[in-house]
Parts: structure tokens; C-alpha cells; sequence
């Protein structure tokens, strides 16, 4: 994992006449949705618990994280955290959303294939039509630009830094020796109807 991006999007669930939140932090090498949120708001604190999560999973040290100019990026914490874990923020320039353009397109993908098509009857309703969504992305839609799914490419990359590693420690030791990685609805309409 070298470059992260994230994002949040409105998710309009129509029982409730009102808008939700959808956070998500993608991977930009995969394409593979590292972590995804959905709820009544997305705070600062929300945005640090999820960089949280993956660098406690995967470690983010020396990651480039790239976001816009949302409040819930900007604020001190999310900056102190990412510094104390060693990832690089880095922000868009206002009003260029193409400056973030693959989580751009992952959320333009939601809107088409998922809040287009229903109109939520409940907040849960959204929620779960949005992991059945997300699992199918990253588990089953093949991507042209990757010629896999997120999560195979994803896991082609951990055997490739898997290698790297064991090489490296392979190095290491010697040198102290010597020194002393289509289509979602008919996929998914049993997720969905479960």
C-alpha cells in the first residue's frame, strides 16, 4: 500500500428525507476499498478512527494520503495522527475534484449503480445495499485499467511485498552474518434479498 485516497459522499435515503454520509478510503494501486462508512455524520473523530484501523492492519507508514479540503481532513488531529504514523497528507487544490480522481470515479460508480437504482426505505436499507455494493466491487467486478478484481490485484501486491520483505531480510541476515498482492445486480440480488 503506498497511496490512499478518501472521500465522502451524500447518500440520500429517501424514508428519512434526508442525506447520509459515505466515507471510503481507497486504494489507489488496487482499487480495493480499504474501509467504508456509512452514518448520520462523518466527524473528524471518524476520520481518524478509520486511518486507525488500517495502519493497526496494515501499517501506514510512508503511505501518501490524499483528500479535499473537507473539514473533517483538515482539522489538527487527522494531521498530528497521520504525522505520528509517518504518512504523507496530501490535499487537493479547492474546487478540483480531478486532483482526486479515483475515488472520484469509485463514487460516481455508487451513485450510478447503487443510489440511482433504489430508493432506500430505511437507513439500514442503505447500508446494507451499500456492503452488498461494496463487497461486490471489490470481490467481483473485474477493472479494465487493473484486468482483475480489487481484491485480486490487491492480493498480488502482498505476495510481491511479501517477497520483497523475505528478500530483504534475506539480505539483512547475511549482511549480519557477515557483519556479525460483471455486473452487480444479478451477482448480488441474493445479498440483497437475504
Amino acid at each position: 500500500m503506498e497511496y490512499l485516497c478518501l472521500d465522502i459522499k451524500y447518500i440520500y435515503v429517501h424514508a428519512d428525507k434526508r442525506n447520509y454520509y459515505l466515507l471510503t478510503i481507497l486504494d489507489v494501486f488496487s482499487r480495493r476499498t480499504v474501509d467504508q462508512i456509512f452514518q448520520k455524520s462523518i466527524r473528524l473523530v471518524d476520520v481518524i478512527n478509520a486511518l486507525r484501523r488500517i495502519n493497526q492492519e496494515y501499517g501506514i507508514k510512508g503511505v501518501t494520503i490524499r483528500n479535499d479540503n473537507g473539514s473533517q481532513f483538515i482539522g489538527n488531529n487527522v494531521k498530528q495522527y497521520l504525522k505520528t504514523a509517518e504518512a504523507n497528507q496530501v490535499f487537493t487544490h479547492i474546487a478540483t475534484p480531478e486532483e482526486n480522481a479515483y475515488i472520484e470515479a469509485f463514487h460516481s460508480i455508487v451513485q450510478r449503480e447503487v443510489v440511482d437504482r433504489f430508493e432506500f426505505d430505511s437507513f439500514y436499507h442503505a447500508k446494507h445495499t451499500l456492503a452488498a455494493h461494496r463487497n461486490w466491487y471489490d470481490n467481483r467486478r473485474l477493472h479494465r485499467s487493473i484486468g482483475m478484481t480489487p481484491v485480486q490485484k490487491w492480493n498480488e501486491n502482498i505476495h510481491i511485498t511479501q517477497r520483497k520483505r523475505a528478500e530483504l531480510k534475506s539480505f539483512q541476515n547475511t549482511t549480519e552474518i557477515s557483519a556479525d498482492t460483471n455486473n452487480y445486480y444479478t451477482t448480488n440480488s441474493l445479498l440483497l434479498s437475504n
